[in-house]
């Protein structure tokens, strides 16, 4: 009896074991050896033939062509760049910008030096390391050409074909191996959105976790799609030549705070302030005249502070954030880590209260 007694003693203690060693390495890295790490260079060619835009993206696929258009996707949405599509046809694989087409796509050469026009896609690109794409307008019309610099020029060849697709883009301005030393890392933003009433009142409130690069295009992107799929759909963050803006049923009167320390501090930068862990959002009536104000109830404009710097514009009061919102929950990523240790402690305890019983 004694004998099966610590044979099943045994094998409790080792299914614990098993169980905390599997809680602990279900986040370890399970990528197989069959993929591959792409390096996408691309470049937005407006229609006059000049570059507008340009970006690497990094991203790692199976070599299988239908792996490759996934994961090539996901990552133009999450880089902030959602338009950009790759689609499989019935012998070649279209890249298209906006749901338009006339784009030249290319490889890597085996030395790296230079960039190899795309003929093959369903091997070239589920294998390729490096590959180039000009889009939108890959292919020019004769007329268009023709009032490109000398310089510009040199950006295109003569095609097979006429009229639009006259000339298409055969060299892009990075070679395949200017890849980035360093991509921007990930960040998580934990947005609190306020939505205020016309009486200045909160009528809703939301955390919202937000994962995305240090980026604005991919925080844009990201927390666009995020405020969407947690019923805030009204709230759009765009990109302008300033920063980041912030509207809410298509009006502008928002605030903004980002957490520093435990306060809320009103953003002024939105290009780097934005990347904080903690955001809040005050939107729908953030900003409100002195007459709108004055009939506020008492609590109402205990919320609202003047804003000095609209002086000369007229007496303006703006929504501030209860500091007490500045708390915020995050998964640190470390979930199987934690629950494999706390696995781990039971079994030891359990084995120990057992062997305690079994000398009683």
């Amino acid at each position: 009896m004694n004998g099966k007694f610590k044979a099943l003693t045994m094998a409790v203690v080792a299914m614990f074991c098993l169980t905390a060693v599997v809680c602990v390495v279900s986040d370890a890295d399970t990528s197989a050896d069959d993929t591959v790490e792409h390096f996408l260079y691309f470049e937005l060619v407006n229609e006059d033939g000049i570059v507008t835009d340009s970006d690497w993206i990094k991203f790692t696929s199976k070599a299988d062509l239908a792996d490759f258009i996934e994961q090539a996707n996901k990552a133009f949405a999450y880089y902030g760049y959602p338009e950009i599509k790759y689609t499989e046809g019935k012998s070649l694989v279209s890249v298209k910008y906006n749901g338009e087409g006339s784009t030249s796509c290319f490889v890597g050469s085996e030395d790296g030096k230079e960039w190899v026009k795309v003929t093959k896609t369903k091997e070239q690109y589920q294998v390729a390391k490096y590959i180039g794409i000009a889009l939108q307008n890959g292919y020019i019309s004769e007329d268009v050409y023709n009032k490109l610099s000398d310089e510009e020029k040199k950006n295109w060849t003569a095609s097979s074909m006429s009229g639009d697709y006259a000339y298409v883009k055969t060299t892009i301005g990075a070679k395949p191996t200017d890849v980035p030393k360093e991509f921007p890392e990930e960040i998580t933003t934990n947005f609190f959105v306020e939505v205020t009433a016309a009486d200045g009142t909160v009528e809703s409130s939301k955390w919202v976790e937000v994962k995305a690069l240090k980026t604005e295009k991919s925080l844009v992107a990201n927390a666009n799609e995020t405020f969407s799929n947690v019923g805030l759909n009204k709230l759009t963050l765009a990109t302008s030549s300033w920063g980041i803006s912030i509207t809410y049923d298509g009006g502008f009167d928002n605030v903004s705070y980002y957490a520093d320390g435990s306060k809320w501090v009103k953003v002024t930068e939105t290009g780097t302030q934005y990347f904080s862990k903690a955001v809040a959002l005050s939107v729908g009536n953030s900003y409100v005249t002195k007459d709108k104000y004055d009939k506020f109830t008492e609590d109402a404009k205990s919320m609202y502070v003047e804003d000095k710097d609209m002086a000369a514009y007229g007496s303006y009061y703006y929504k501030t954030v209860d500091e007490s919102t500045t708390g915020y929950k995050s998964d640190d990523g470390n979930t199987g880590l934690i629950v494999g240790v706390v696995v781990a402690v039971v079994a030891l305890l359990a084995v120990g209260v057992f062997f305690f019983l079994r000398k009683k």
